[in-house]
């Protein structure tokens, strides 16, 4: 299975290193290479420092932002998305787990904040059984049937009301169509619906954004066992501190994370040193 990791740049230089670091792990057991939508200069040039293709985009509205990388690889060859923040990591045996389950919505709704300065780490489970953002991985149909079906939304005229996205979401593709065709009778075209996976105007919420798209289409998300192996690494420059999820955590032992790469453990020490 070829993989396309899809990430987003900002700023964070040294934890961009890091992930790169898990990039290369990964390259080791799978096929995937790495596309980083980038707002900056200096973020194309890291981004092409470790390989990634670089899309240039605006950094806000993040949904565009994410959207914009989505529509640049689109007519690439791959078969799964993987979607993964420059400040994730993600075990090897985590994403056989994805891969394997061959479905085309998965993820994991538990994770491992790790705080790059003190190396306090913690393990955290969604109580709302949606999915973790980081380590979602989405099978090639799934996101094709997604984008082509969010791109039209219709205004009944004669009665003035919105045939609510939502409605039209339902559908399945054949159900769209013939009703499409029959609506057109009645209906006029008032705008293009933003294609793409997430909501192009939004700044939060696009975890949420994406998995209701998804579940609409039919594609709704499935939960495996994140057998230890995704972690979010937490700097200063996060939107979201590690302050900001303790108490909804557990303390984790760093050592556990024993899939993490000698490069990693060792580049994550340096971290550790040169904030204290």
């Amino acid at each position: 299975m070829k993989i396309k990791v899809l990430t987003a740049l900002w700023g964070r230089t040294e934890i961009t290193h890091l992930f790169a670091l898990g990039i290369q792990r990964l390259k080791t057991e799978f096929d995937l290479s790495v596309t980083a939508t980038v707002s900056t200069e200096e973020d194309e040039a890291i981004a092409l420092y470790h390989g990634f293709k670089p899309v240039f985009c605006d950094n806000q509205p993040l949904g565009n932002k994410w959207n914009e990388g989505y529509r640049s690889v689109k007519d690439e060859d791959w078969d799964a998305l993987l979607i993964m923040g420059s400040d994730d990591l993600i075990s090897n045996e985590s994403l056989s787990a994805l891969v394997n389950s061959k479905k085309p919505h998965v993820g994991f709704n538990s994770l491992i904040f790790l705080d790059s300065k003190t190396g306090q780490s913690y393990k955290m489970q969604y109580a709302t059984g949606r999915l973790i953002g980081a380590g979602r991985l989405l099978l090639r149909y799934a996101c094709e049937q997604v984008d082509s079906l969010c791109k039209v939304q219709i205004i009944n005229t004669e009665e003035n009301e919105y045939l609510t996205v939502k409605q039209k979401m339902r559908m399945t593709a054949t159900k769209a169509s013939a009703e499409f065709m029959q609506k057109a009778k009645m209906c006029r075209i008032d705008d293009v619906f933003p294609t793409g996976l997430w909501g192009s105007d939004l700044n939060k919420a696009l975890d949420n954004s994406l998995e209701n798209r998804f579940s609409i289409f039919g594609y709704p998300p499935v939960a495996i066992d994140f057998l230890d192996g995704l972690v979010d690494v937490k700097s200063d420059t996060n939107m979201w501190k590690i302050e900001d999820f303790e108490s909804r955590s557990q303390p984790f032992e760093f050592s556990n994370l024993n899939w993490l790469s000698p490069a990693e453990v060792s580049y994550l020490s340096q971290l550790r040193k040169s904030t204290s």
